[in-house]
């Protein structure tokens, strides 16, 4: 649900001359699921991207963000449950964001 709600304000902050876009997909198989969620938003520069799951780590102004909801969303993902969280997409063309869990 965080990463859902980062994809809403990338898309709400930028996108004032056409529609956002949020797309989920989830792919599973007998012994694992994949959850994808990618914007039409600014995108993350690579320079930034492991570093967006540090606490307190925003792009956003100040007042806008609070920099935990990725935070959040690598310690359950990854560190509770041993899964995966990858960073891609193209900056200026908007962020994607791949969770990754072993059944």
């Amino acid at each position: 649900m965080l990463a859902l709600l980062n994809a809403a304000q990338a898309v709400e902050d930028v996108r004032k001359d056409r529609p956002g876009r949020i797309r989920i997909a989830t792919r599973g198989d007998r012994a694992s699921v994949r959850i994808l969620v990618e914007d039409n938003g600014p995108g993350i520069p690579e320079g930034i991207r492991q570093q967006v799951f540090m606490p307190f780590f925003t792009t956003r102004e100040v007042g806008k963000g609070m920099g935990l909801g990725l935070t959040l969303v690598y310690d359950v993902i990854v560190r509770k449950h041993g899964g995966t969280v990858d960073v891609g997409g193209k900056e200026g063309e908007g962020a994607v964001l791949v969770l990754g869990l072993l059944l």
